[in-house]
């Protein structure tokens, strides 16, 4: 990760997401960064979830995650505890199919992975997404 990082192909961002629409040359994301009430416009090729640790419930989610349900995108695993993934950590949606560009990590993988927090693995599982990727890592505008 420190690696992808260091040549402005990965950015990690504390804070909340408000929308994420599909975009003629990625994924639209309009997010607020932690302690700012501005919301910034951003156009990325990947999106990777990776909040914090809890259950998802609508309630407590916020209006992505209410969004991405409502719509299909991801899907709720059958005890509850988390959201549906592919063995290489793409969400799944309602139709069990991946969801384009939307991958999760850490604790919304609990049905598939338990969890895949560790940092360590976190970077390698970022690596082999990109490996996988029809296009390269680029740097967010």
């Amino acid at each position: 990760m420190r690696a992808l990082r260091q040549v402005g192909q990965l950015d990690v961002i504390s804070g909340r997401l408000v929308s994420v629409e599909r975009a003629t040359d990625g994924v639209a994301l309009r997010l607020s960064r932690r302690g700012s009430a501005v919301v910034e416009r951003r156009v990325v090729d990947h999106v990777i979830v990776a909040t914090g640790p809890g259950d998802v419930h609508d309630a407590e989610a916020g209006p992505l995650f209410v969004r991405l349900l409502s719509r299909g995108h991801v899907a709720r695993d059958a005890l509850g505890l988390g959201l549906r993934s592919s063995e290489d950590g793409a969400a799944l949606g309602s139709t069990g199919r991946p969801t384009p560009g939307l991958w999760l990590l850490g604790p919304l993988r609990k049905p598939a992975r338990w969890e895949s927090t560790a940092v360590p693995r976190s970077g390698n599982k970022l690596d082999s997404w990109r490996g996988g990727s029809p296009r390269p890592w680029r740097r967010w505008p």
